[in-house]
């Protein structure tokens, strides 16, 4: 340990919601704490231009196939779904269960 441990947690953490990182250079801890955090990190060239990495995200976005796009999507689409389980507390047990008894319901 030498003593820029707080430093990563504060950076990570401050990157908390995020997607994505763009980093030119990045440590095998930064990086297993990034992803533990749902951020992918993606090494660049310093001659990478920003506005050109971020038509080829957009592009990525209109085509897909890029996984951590995918991921990303799928968790934003997962958060966004209402909660299946307060809907069935919504609607409540008791049909269900009288449903369940009544022996002209069951399958044969």
């Amino acid at each position: 340990m030498d003593g820029n441990e707080n430093k990563l947690i504060d950076k990570v953490d401050f990157l908390a919601g995020c997607d994505a990182v763009f980093v030119r250079a990045i440590g095998a801890s930064a990086i297993k704490q990034l992803l533990a955090q749902g951020v992918q990190p993606i090494r660049v060239e310093a001659s990478d231009a920003i506005d050109d990495l971020l038509r080829d995200i957009h592009a990525a976005l209109r085509e897909g196939g890029v996984p951590w796009i995918e991921r990303a999507l799928a968790t934003k689409a997962r958060a966004a779904a209402p909660d299946r389980f307060a809907a069935m507390d919504a609607e409540g047990w008791e049909a269900e269960c009288k449903q369940n008894r009544n022996p002209s319901s069951t399958p044969r």
